[in-house]
């Protein structure tokens, strides 16, 4: 079963990370948090969630990272 990694590393200093069921619901979930962040800074808020990512991390010292998780099967041999 695949999920998704959502890291995020602010501008702040503080990390978060999330496991997300597709890379949809992970890229939402980002969106979700620039979305609040910006609120807070009296930004005006982007209609289309790419746009509103990319305005965020371009104007900052900040990273986020999306990635797939796959179970991997084991080896005959190898401990569980």
């Amino acid at each position: 079963m695949e999920r998704y990694l959502l890291f995020i590393r602010d501008d702040d200093g503080h990390d978060q990370t999330d496991i997300h069921p597709s890379e949809s619901s992970a890229r939402e979930a980002l969106a979700d948090y620039v979305r609040s962040r910006t609120k807070c800074r009296g930004s005006v808020t982007v209609l289309l969630d790419d746009d509103a990512i990319d305005q965020y991390f371009a104007g900052r010292d900040a990273h986020f990272l999306i990635a797939r998780l796959a179970k991997t099967m084991r080896r005959e041999g190898d401990p569980a």
